[in-house]
């Protein structure tokens, strides 16, 4: 629920996935070798399909490391039919590709090698990160497991920000990619979200806020009901903010922790800013980096901005701590 700035450090991380992705080992088909093999199994009736491929396939490098405000004008740049819903039509065509027939987006998803992507390659990148939480809610890990033959596996849950059934050129780029939980990827399906995790201007990094309404407080502190309090969700935007309530339902989510909320206002007049310094001060070997280290333990959350992805409910502990 917060953006991430793109620094250098994050661009050599892209640099390292796109090699990793492009490079051919042992058994391992890359991206450009099954996008070959793929064009010549286009029927001649769907060139436009062909030519589409040969495109992605030309510039490949530049669309895996692509900034997320460059995403729209290569769909442009890609879209040689007459309209959008003409477009979309086109990729979703069933074309035979190696005994299997289905949409043709489908298929260009599986030879750019998303599923690499997903089991092997992005999990180290989103560690590095330190991203371990749904970046639409924060309130669940980015963790989903499924059962694959007689096996189990536990996985970082990805989402794409353009959709791969309207973006299929993006399914791989480095920062189309966000961890989410498995409701928040069910929410928004196929449709698009107006909050994207990267951005390379500092100033759009906060996004979104919780409070807790005053009046709210004000019943609670009278008979400690947690139920009397009410969590507000706002955005930077009104047209953010009921996106992001549409897509993932943010409000009827959060309602759900006013238990938490509760604990929060406990916390705040329990611990005083002079009594966190008094701490540090005593226990300075305990503490090596002050402050942060000794809130994260009163607190029970990371409590600088940028952990905020590191685990749940971090967005709204620092949100309500700061407006209280």
């Amino acid at each position: 629920m917060r953006r991430i700035v793109i620094t250098e450090t994050i661009k050599k991380y892209a640099e390292e996935y796109v090699q990793e992705l492009l490079t051919a080992r042992g058994n391992y088909k890359s991206p450009e070798v099954g996008m070959t093999n793929l064009i010549k199994c286009i029927p001649k009736k769907y060139r436009k399909l062909a030519d589409y491929t040969k495109i992605v396939k030309q510039n490949l490098r530049n669309i895996i490391l692509m900034f997320p405000s460059q995403f729209d004008r290569m769909y442009v740049d890609l879209n040689q039919w007459n309209s959008e819903e003409t477009y979309r039509k086109a990729l979703s065509v069933k074309i035979t590709y190696k005994g299997n027939k289905k949409e043709f987006y489908k298929h260009l998803i599986d030879v750019m090698r998303y599923d690499r992507v997903q089991s092997h390659i992005m999990p180290k990148y989103i560690e590095r990160l330190g991203i371990r939480t749904c970046v639409y809610c924060n309130a669940q890990y980015a963790v989903s497991t499924e059962k694959i033959k007689s096996r189990r596996y536990a996985h970082y849950e990805l989402d794409h920000f353009k959709p791969k059934s309207k973006y299929p050129f993006l399914c791989v780029s480095f920062y189309n990619l966000q961890p989410s939980c498995a409701n928040c990827n069910k929410h928004k399906n196929k449709e698009d979200s107006l909050f994207g995790l990267y951005t390379e201007n500092a100033a759009d990094v906060e996004a979104f806020s919780f409070r807790l309404n005053p009046f709210s407080v004000i019943k609670f502190e009278h008979d400690f009901k947690s139920e009397e309090l009410e969590i507000e969700f706002n955005a930077t935007s009104e047209k953010l903010r009921k996106n992001h309530e549409e897509r993932f339902l943010i409000s009827k989510l959060y309602c759900q922790f006013k238990n938490e909320a509760a604990e929060i206002l406990w916390l705040k007049k329990a611990y005083s800013p002079a009594f966190m310094q008094q701490v540090v001060a005593g226990f300075r070997r305990v503490f090596p980096n002050g402050p942060p280290d000794v809130e994260t333990l009163y607190w029970g959350h990371d409590m600088r901005p940028e952990d905020v992805h590191k685990r749940p409910l971090n967005k709204l502990t620092q949100d309500l701590k700061r407006s209280l």
